[in-house]
């Protein structure tokens, strides 16, 4: 890839999984996609930190639990020096950017998977370890599905899921954002919707 651009980044802190977060309803904001050719997804875990060496100057990034936009999601603070972000950004390239701007009186914005050290093996093996289940998302034609538990079981009318099973995506429905979860638990096949805003 011609744009991409190799970062000195470190873990700080490798953070925790948090169940509530990694593995319900919302938990594919807590999942990035780092290799958008294999669809290769890695956790982001709550209170890890990543240390990004820019001209000079470390700048520190923090997840946190909620953004200004969403209270279940990934927040990310930025800190560097006496320059430090207030409340959280909805992604970690709002958030190291913000800084990076007020710094250098620039516009210079950052990829997050780059700027955070996902793509490199040593970081994103860390973060993976302890993962029991690791999410994917399938790619269809309208959705993207993201699914967050998986179980199989002989009944072929499910082919062969089991209770356990749980998957979500969003859509546009009657113009608004939809959240739709689906899961198969005490021999039912149940699924339900959100709305997203």
């Amino acid at each position: 890839m011609s744009n991409h651009k190799d970062y000195d980044v470190s873990l700080i802190s490798v953070g925790v999984i948090n169940a509530e977060l990694h593995f319900r309803s919302f938990s594919y904001n807590w999942w990035i996609t780092c290799n958008k050719k294999t669809e290769f997804v890695v956790l982001i875990r709550l209170h890890m930190k990543i240390m990004t060496f820019l001209k000079g100057y470390n700048f520190v990034i923090t997840v946190v639990k909620g953004n200004k936009e969403y209270s279940e999601c990934s927040g990310y603070l930025c800190d560097c020096g006496k320059f430090y972000t207030e409340e959280p950004s909805n992604s970690s390239t709002n958030a190291i950017s913000t800084i990076y701007q007020k710094m250098f009186c620039n516009k210079t914005r950052f990829s997050s998977p780059q700027i955070m050290g996902f793509e490199k093996l040593a970081i994103y093996e860390k973060l993976l370890e302890g993962v029991l289940f690791r999410s994917y998302f399938v790619n269809l034609e309208l959705v993207h599905v993201f699914v967050f538990g998986i179980a199989k079981s002989k009944n072929n009318e499910w082919r062969c899921a089991g209770v356990g099973f749980k998957s979500s995506f969003t859509f546009q429905l009657e113009k608004q954002r939809c959240l739709f979860i689906q899961k198969f638990e005490e021999e039912l096949s149940n699924y339900y919707t959100k709305n997203t805003n």
